[in-house]
This record gives structure tokens, C-alpha cells and sequence, in this order.
């Protein structure tokens, strides 16, 4: 199993010595976003699209995702927004058509975004409705969304990236800790089948670091996604802007 694993890595990073652009396994690469219909999932998204990637969005909000894929128009040859599928993250039947679909209409993944923000509220005012609500987007569907994409992640030697909100209350703050564990445990079980899986800290309250609110998390999100980090994976990248080291104020931006 050791000298399969080394191999399979070994391979992978031999393609990125060779092509420090889009991953080199025939066509345009595909990513699919979970959390697009808002910021920042759908920052990344459009990171990936000027990358030259083939984007499909994924959202609870059938409308909302619907318009962010009209927003973006027609940039397919090149890259761009081609394909919006609304699912319910409690849904695992639900999960895996979405990922059916997106490799019905493209022809594979090679990345798999989840944009997990959970905020909640105070312990005393949450409804059972809000308890299960944010324990199926931020647990649930990241769940359901990996396991139906691995096996076409494992094609492409592809990646997993989740995006995490350090929030506030108790109940996001648990389900930001269930995400660490899910993203190094993933790492783990998957490295054998060279499906790599790390996290980006967005910090609280996904603070728009730059002019016209473009997130910080997005070129953090698109790194972990090419050729060039095939040596990461379990890893957790910080864009907290230095308070997690105690600073006491925000980094100035440039």
C-alpha cells in the first residue's frame, strides 16, 4: 500500500514539474462549489474561472445560485461559470445528483470546494429548525458531497478544499472544529487513492482583506487546488490576518 501511495504522489508531482498550468489529464479542469450562491463561495468560483477552470455552482437556493451563474454570461471555451445545481446538504441521495450531474454535463472533476459558514446565534435563542439546519450544511453536506465526488476526484488525482468560518457562537464554533477533523481525517483515508484534502481558516466574519471586496481566501483556495501543492494535504492554511498568532489588530492591506 506504501509503495502504491508513493507512487500515485510521485506521479502527480511529476505532472506539475512538467505543467505549472491547469492539471495536464485532457480538456479544461472542473471544479465544483458548494456554498456559491454567497460570499465567499462564489469569489472562488469566480477565482477558478479566471483561471481558465470550468466551474459548477452548488447551492441550497436555487435562486440565488441561478443568478449567480446568469451574472457571469457565456466564457466557456476559456473558462467560466457552465452549470448551477441546487441540493439539500441533509440529502445524501440529493448530494450524490449533484455530482452526477456536474460530471454529466463536464466530464470530470478535478476539485471540490466547500464554503462552510455556520453562524447560529446565542444557546439560549437557538430553534431546533437552526440546530439542524447548520449541522446539515456544515457537516451533513460536506459529508454526502465528498463521498459521491471521491471516485472521480481519484481519477485526476484531484482535491478537496474546505473553507472555514471561525465563528462566534457555540454551535458554528463546533461545527468549524468538526470541519479540522473531517479534513485531516479525509486526508488520511484518502491519500492512498492520491485525493488530497486540506482547509483555508477564513477567519471571523470573512473579512474582505482588499479593494472591491475581493476575499483573501480566494487565491488560498485556488493554490491548494493546482499541481504546485500536490505535496499538501491534511494542511490547514490560516487567513485569519494574524489573530490566531494574538494580534491585536488586522494586518494592513496593500
Amino acid at each position: 500500500m506504501g509503495e502504491l501511495v508513493g507512487a500515485r504522489m510521485a506521479e502527480r508531482l511529476r505532472s506539475a514539474v512538467k505543467d505549472p498550468g491547469p492539471p495536464p489529464y485532457g480538456g479544461l479542469p472542473v471544479v465544483l462549489v458548494s456554498g456559491a450562491a454567497h460570499a465567499p463561495g462564489a469569489d472562488v468560483a469566480r477565482r477558478f474561472a479566471a483561471g481558465g477552470w470550468r466551474v459548477a455552482l452548488t447551492d441550497p437556493d436555487p435562486v440565488k445560485i441561478a443568478a449567480v451563474l446568469d451574472e457571469e454570461g457565456d466564457g466557456f471555451i476559456t473558462g467560466g461559470f457552465e452549470l448551477a445545481l441546487a441540493g439539500d446538504p441533509a440529502d445524501a441521495a440529493g448530494c450524490r445528483r449533484v455530482v452526477d450531474g456536474t460530471l454529466d454535463a463536464m466530464g470530470r472533476l478535478d476539485c471540490l470546494v466547500h464554503v462552510v459558514a455556520a453562524p447560529a446565534g446565542a444557546l439560549e435563542t437557538l430553534e431546533p429548525a437552526t440546530v439542524n439546519s447548520v449541522v446539515a450544511a456544515g457537516i451533513c453536506g460536506p459529508t454526502f458531497l465528498t463521498q459521491a465526488a471521491v471516485p472521480y476526484l481519484e481519477e485526476t488525482f484531484g482535491s478537496v478544499v474546505l473553507v472555514l468560518q471561525q465563528a462566534g457562537d457555540a454551535l458554528g464554533a463546533a461545527v468549524y472544529a468538526a470541519n479540522v477533523a473531517l479534513c485531516r481525517s479525509w486526508a488520511a483515508e484518502l491519500a492512498p487513492r492520491a485525493v488530497r484534502v486540506c482547509s483555508v481558516a477564513a477567519g471571523s466574519g470573512l473579512v474582505a482583506a482588499q479593494e472591491g471586496g475581493v476575499y483573501d481566501v480566494t487565491e488560498l483556495v485556488w493554490f491548494l487546488a493546482q499541481p504546485q501543492a500536490a505535496a499538501l494535504t491534511g494542511v490547514q492554511l490560516d487567513a485569519g490576518t494574524g489573530l490566531a498568532a494574538g494580534a491585536r489588530a488586522l494586518l494592513p492591506t496593500r
